[in-house]
């Protein structure tokens, strides 16, 4: 993964933490040209690629529900999605606000929702495992007050592993959605809800507070805390196999968040597209490809080695 240099892009209209102005050009285009690359190379074809899944509302949004977010307590009946990086300064700010204690009016009625992630170094990626595995609202909070500067010696657990590389992969997912649904700049923070059964996109700020909440759809009943279910089962156990690219044996061969096929999807590959594979796992009755898709980062796509050469 590139950890590029970050900076921070204000206008009149909203206060953006870009990631080195590479925001817009997600990491799913990167992994897009990695596959196109690896394709080229060692199967001689220039036109295999991975394409953009084209998210509906519902998916979108289901998509923002079946991750690692840490939510505002109590559990409500509102829910906000706020997508944030350990590094970016405006989320410390809008964190602070969203969290404060004396929150009143029709704001109150909101359950804020953090998705921590798009680390920029080793350091924060390890913060970011520690803390979305644990689902810390305490963790997070910390985060902001003394960023990471370098690695823990105690390695990641298998959970942990899991969930880093799950909420960095679901960003790189749901950017192109993200965008096609603003007239901003993709940033950080990034808040996402539904709003008649629509989802909606606001980068930076979010304005008044109580304006949003009464535009927020109320959901029948405040959803219990995140209780891990089948799609987002952490696969403790990987079988290491020597590391090769694997290759869509057709057009529409799909790569997943999670190694189960309710999973949200990370894109479709074209036949030919490679992935780089270092192991695999069992999960629902299938054997599936475990892929490298940050340089340096943990397993965070999956396929099904029947769709796979």
């Amino acid at each position: 993964m590139d950890f590029a240099e970050g900076g921070i892009h204000s206008s009149a209209l909203s206060r953006i933490c870009m990631n080195g102005g590479r925001i817009v050009m997600t990491r799913l285009l990167q992994m897009v040209l990695s596959a196109i690359i690896v394709a080229s190379s060692l199967s001689g074809t220039s036109k295999a690629q991975a394409e953009a899944i084209g998210f509906e509302d519902a998916q979108l949004l289901a998509a923002l529900e079946n991750s690692y977010w840490i939510g505002s307590d109590p559990p409500k009946r509102k829910h906000v999605y706020v997508l944030v990086a350990p590094w970016c300064p405006i989320c410390r700010q809008q964190h602070k606000a969203l969290t404060a204690k004396d929150l009143t009016g029709k704001a109150a009625e909101i359950e804020f929702r953090f998705i921590l992630t798009a680390p920029k170094t080793p350091a924060e990626r390890d913060q970011l495992g520690r803390v979305t595995a644990a689902r810390s609202a305490s963790a997070l909070e910390a985060i902001y007050q003394a960023p990471a500067r370098q690695s823990v010696a105690a390695p990641l657990t298998a959970a942990e592993l899991f969930a880093s590389g799950y909420n960095d992969a679901l960003w790189a997912a749901i950017n192109p959605a993200l965008q096609k649904r603003t007239p901003q700049t993709i940033g950080f923070p990034a808040f996402v809800y539904a709003s008649g059964g629509k989802a909606k996109v606001v980068v930076g700020d979010l304005g008044d507070k109580d304006t949003l909440a009464s535009a927020v759809d109320e959901r029948a009943s405040a959803t219990p805390a995140f209780n891990a279910p089948s799609p987002l089962a952490v696969p403790v156990v990987l079988k290491a196999i020597e590391p090769k690219p694997k290759f869509a044996k057709a057009d529409g061969v799909t790569v997943y968040l999670a190694p189960h096929p309710k999973a949200t999807k990370l894109a479709t590959a074209k036949a030919g597209a490679g992935f780089l594979a270092k192991s695999t796992v069992e999960s629902e009755g299938e054997t599936w490809y475990v892929f490298q898709y940050f340089a340096n980062g943990p397993p965070s796509a999956y396929g099904r080695v029947s769709d796979f050469r």
